[in-house]
């Protein structure tokens, strides 16, 4: 798995578009930021935009995500990546003391780790404490992320809401692997990709 996944980062294409106070900088030295492994192996993608001030030598310091992509590992990648950039110091929006912005789009393009899964309807047991499952990032309810195999079982469940209970975390990981979802079909180089998704859980009132 490794191996594949370090072919499927070479191939990858990552857009970075600076916004705003910050459209007339020249990045100095800078680096695309590798795509996470584990972002890439669950088929994450999204755009997070990071503010930051720009100190006397040029490096971005106090970086903050205004925009989330969604996905922990993505912001936080992109927070980390802004803090090696090195810009000149000179004056008007490249000027010191000032606040600016950039955003970062994370994208797989045409290469994926991961072939997308989704639920078989009815396949979920009753839950005491959800009501429902979506297959969507958007909207309310508890996000989660997961693989599955060939025979469409979800495994390396993983609830983004840190703010929640453990209880509440172990009853959404026990309510997905419950659930049935369609398997992983798809090949590279010959060799079968797990396949991945990501569901709101809709609780109890």
């Amino acid at each position: 798995m490794k191996k594949n996944i370090g072919i499927l980062l070479s191939k990858l294409v990552l857009l970075c578009t600076v916004l705003a106070s910050c459209t007339s900088s020249q990045v100095l030295t800078s680096q695309a930021p590798p795509y996470p492994e584990e972002a890439l192996r669950y088929g994450l993608e999204g755009d997070v935009v990071v503010e930051y001030y720009l100190n006397n030598e040029g490096r971005a310091e106090n970086v903050r995500v205004t925009k989330s992509s969604g996905w922990k590992i993505l912001d936080d990648a992109t927070v980390a990546s802004t803090r090696n950039l090195h810009f000149p110091v000179g004056s008007g929006n490249d000027a010191p003391a000032k606040t600016h912005k950039i955003k970062t789009s994370w994208k797989l393009n045409n290469v994926q780790a991961s072939s997308p899964s989704y639920i078989i309807t009815g396949s979920c047991a009753k839950s005491e404490r959800f009501i429902d499952f979506r297959n969507s990032k958007e909207g309310d309810g508890l996000l989660a992320r997961f693989l599955t195999g060939v025979d469409g079982r979800p495994f390396g469940i993983k609830i983004e809401d840190s703010a929640v209970d453990q209880v509440t975390i172990d009853s959404a990981v026990a309510f997905i692997q419950n659930c049935s979802f369609t398997p992983s079909i798809n090949l590279h180089d010959g060799h079968i990709v797990v396949g991945s998704g990501f569901a709101r859980l809709i609780p109890r009132p």
